[in-house]
């Protein structure tokens, strides 16, 4: 394999290796659907309540 191949090929996978992290944020405007949005969200995060 040559150089050139052998470099591109690690940065392509150092690139890949990082995952994303996100905080899943939601808000409900009246009380059924915050109690619904909370247990979608169970684990995940807590919904707000307008």
């Amino acid at each position: 394999m040559s150089p050139a191949r052998s470099l591109f090929l690690a940065a392509l996978l150092s690139s890949t290796a990082f995952t994303a992290h996100a905080e899943v944020r939601a808000v409900a405007s009246i009380k059924p659907v915050h109690s619904l949005v909370a247990a979608v969200m169970e684990g995940v995060g807590e919904p707000g309540l307008i």
